[in-house]
């Protein structure tokens, strides 16, 4: 959540959208702990119950971790500005994170899963670490 807010900071957004980003960080990851069905999206599962408690915006951005930038991902196929700005900036974060901040597999993938503009953000966030 730290990276994805620090990266929203890096991309101008301020108050509530950058706490939107931090907050959906940091409970993206709820429908693994809730579902133990492995038929079931845990995204999904996420979304349905965040919908209800959080809210639309989060319940969207929840969504839109598994989407892509070209297109490719899912659940509903959307790309490029259509993902929710949000939503581009905490997977390119988790992707970031999860390769202990090893840029080369966020770089390669900058235009197919990811949003060039947060790739450019958060490359300049891992070299000034």
């Amino acid at each position: 959540a730290e990276v994805a807010s620090d990266l929203a900071d890096r991309l101008g957004f301020e108050g509530r959208e950058k706490l939107l980003v931090r907050f959906c960080a940091h409970v993206a990851a709820i429908g693994t702990v809730l579902t133990d069905d492995p038929d079931s999206d845990p995204l999904q599962v996420a979304a349905k119950l965040l919908g209800t408690t959080a809210g639309f915006h989060v319940s969207e951005t929840v969504l839109g971790l598994s989407e892509h930038w070209d297109g490719s991902g899912g659940p509903q196929g959307l790309s490029g500005p259509a993902i929710p700005a949000p939503a581009r900036i905490v997977s390119v974060a988790e992707a970031l994170v999860r390769d202990s901040f090893a840029t080369e597999a966020i770089a390669s993938q900058s235009g197919v899963l990811y949003d060039p503009s947060v790739v450019a953000a958060a490359l300049s966030y891992a070299s000034s670490r």
